[in-house]
This record gives structure tokens, C-alpha cells and sequence, in this order.
């Protein structure tokens, strides 16, 4: 399903149309059906912000939330429309979630680096179009606490650099990432995020006593799936 949500609610009366707002629309997903779009306002939402409402300036003082997992299959969502929302609306985007989606490319997660600055979550697993060049735009985001890069053509050297860059990083998930040496980035982990709390990595090589050693430094670790 596709979800936007942000905060408020919304009410079609001029009295209460200051206060907070929710709005609902449905579109199409890859089944047919019609899912829910929901939008929560902080302001009061003349247009319910969809990524193909051109005219639509509210939602960049709303959005702070986009689910797409699984949106776009068979070119039903382009990758020129989500970064013209990308481009309106993602200034106050702190949660991306976009697993599954045929239209993320190199070119998109550039964008979502150079726009989306207090993302703190992101999610892009099992986006095949993404290599190395684009997963090394996001060393930008640095306020990133959840991230997910499972089943993409991760590479050892990528994920070490990022890792110095996101230090505020608390669950990690890269699994099926079978490019990456588990050693040297579990060595990276223990050096630049202290307060991880979760890594997920089931799939992946080279996990020696050297990266268990590594992870034990990290006194927050609470769950780890390899």
C-alpha cells in the first residue's frame, strides 16, 4: 500500500479548517485494488498532496512521512514523478520507505541526498536498479537512524564510508548484500556507531570471530540477526 502521512486533520467547514487535518484519497496498486493514501496536515490542506499534483505547494510544509514499498511495478510510477515530489516536498521528509520500487535509481537516492537533509529513516531494500555510485550519495544524510540497503549491490568500501557519516545510526539492515566482507564492516560498526541497537544481515560473507569481536564493543546492541 501507499501512504503519506503527516501531521493533522482536516475538516471541509471554514471554522475548523485552521486546525489540524486528515485527508484520504485512494489510487491503484500493482493488484488493482484501491489502496488509501492518507495525509495528515499540520495546516489546513486545500488539495490532498499526491505525488501527481502538480499545482500542490501544502504539502511541503506537511510531509515528514512516505511509504511507496512495492508502488510502481510494470512503469505505473516513473522515476521523474517522485523526484518532482522529491523536489516540492521532501524537505521535511524524516521517514522514506521505498523497498520494492522498479523506478529508484542512482539518480534518485542524489536527490533524496541532496534534499531530504533530516531524513532519519530510509528504506531501499530490494531496489535492483542501485550500485555503489548511488548508495554513496548518502553519505549526506547524516541524521539517518534506521536504514535499509538489503538485497542492493552493496560493497564493502560504500557501507565503511557511509558508516563514518552516519554516526547517529541505530538499525542497520543489509541483508543478501553478499558483496560485503561482514568482518570489515562490523569493525566499522564498533568505530563510528555506538548506539546501534539493531543490525540485520542474514545472507551476507566473511563473519569471523574478528566482526563478533567488533559488534560485542557496542554495549547497545539488543538484536542481531546474521
Amino acid at each position: 500500500s501507499m501512504r503519506t502521512a503527516v501531521s493533522a486533520d482536516h475538516s471541509s467547514t471554514a471554522s475548523t479548517a485552521a486546525s489540524r487535518s486528515e485527508c484520504h484519497e485512494t489510487a491503484p496498486n500493482r493488484n488493482g485494488r484501491q489502496d488509501s493514501i492518507e495525509c495528515e496536515e499540520r495546516r489546513a490542506c486545500s488539495n490532498t498532496p499526491t505525488l501527481d499534483n502538480r499545482n500542490n505547494t501544502t504539502c511541503i510544509n506537511v510531509t515528514v512521512s512516505l511509504d511507496l514499498s512495492w508502488c510502481g511495478p510494470y512503469g505505473a510510477l516513473s522515476s521523474s514523478t517522485f523526484l518532482e515530489f522529491i523536489h516540492k516536498c521532501g524537505q521535511r521528509l524524516r521517514v522514506l520507505r521505498l523497498s520494492c520500487c522498479d523506478f529508484v535509481d542512482n539518480y534518485c537516492l542524489y536527490m533524496i541526498a541532496n534534499v531530504c537533509h533530516d531524513l532519519e529513516e530510509l528504506d531501499v531494500s530490494r531496489c535492483y536498479q542501485l550500485d555503489f555510485l548511488g548508495l554513496g550519495e548518502l553519505n549526506n544524510l547524516s541524521s539517518l537512524t534506521r536504514l535499509n540497503l538489503s538485497y542492493t549491490k552493496l560493497k564493502t568500501g560504500t557501507l565503511q564510508v557511509l558508516l563514518q557519516h552516519t554516526r547517529h545510526l541505530q538499525h542497520l539492515g543489509m541483508s543478501g548484500c553478499q558483496s560485503v566482507d561482514m568482518d570489515e564492516v562490523c569493525v566499522a560498526l564498533g568505530l563510528f556507531c555506538p548506539g546501534l541497537v539493531s543490525l540485520t544481515a542474514w545472507k551476507t560473507e566473511g563473519l569471523s570471530h574478528r566482526g563478533l569481536r567488533a559488534l560485542a564493543t557496542i554495549r547497545t546492541l539488543q538484536d542481531l540477526d546474521v
